[in-house]
């Protein structure tokens, strides 16, 4: 059964669990997809997921990137985010309409911010000119994704996980 169609997330349901008429929701979105990408970009938000915020290049290179490691682990530890996001990921490829919203409103905006950070870092020589903006933002995220993912067999993620993920990245890209 379809993510989109389960009885669950019906717009019936979803209205009546939120306390409003099917209008409302309606009115604040054109589609059922758009209501998923919200809820999921607004969880994944305030969850940590959103990309740590260094506007004044006060935090270091390598403590960014740690501080990044943490929020991805945090946001993709909490257990609504374990509870969706596999459902959610087994549907993009059967409704393109939600795989473009995810792309758009989560995915793309995150891997902009981290890729400019990243870019920022080898321009000013704290990461090698060698480094990959694109590969190295998905380092920082996607260890933790695949544990929530595919969690069967795999050791645990310890609280000591993001900095021995930054160790190995900083060996290999710090000036």
């Amino acid at each position: 059964l379809s993510l989109i169609d389960h009885a669950e997330t019906r717009a019936a349901a979803i209205a009546e669990r939120a306390g409003i008429g099917r209008a409302t929701i309606y009115r604040r979105w054109s589609s059922k997809e758009d209501l998923f990408v919200d809820a999921i970009d607004q969880l994944t938000s305030a969850s940590g997921m959103a990309i740590i915020a260094d506007q004044s290049r006060e935090m270091g290179t390598r403590d960014w990137l740690l501080a990044q490691a943490r929020a991805s682990m945090r946001s993709l530890s909490e257990p609504i985010v374990k509870n969706v996001l596999p459902p959610l990921l087994g549907e993009l490829p059967r409704n393109p309409r939600l795989a473009k919203a995810w792309e758009e409103r989560v995915v793309r905006p995150r891997q902009a911010a981290l890729r400019q950070r990243l870019l920022a870092a080898i321009e000013d020589g704290t990461l090698k000119s060698t480094a990959d903006p694109d590969l190295l933002a998905d380092l920082l995220v996607a260890p933790f994704f695949f544990h929530v993912v595919s969690p069967f067999g795999h050791p645990p993620v310890t609280d000591s996980y993001p900095e021995k993920l930054v160790d190995v990245i900083w060996t290999g890209l710090a000036p």
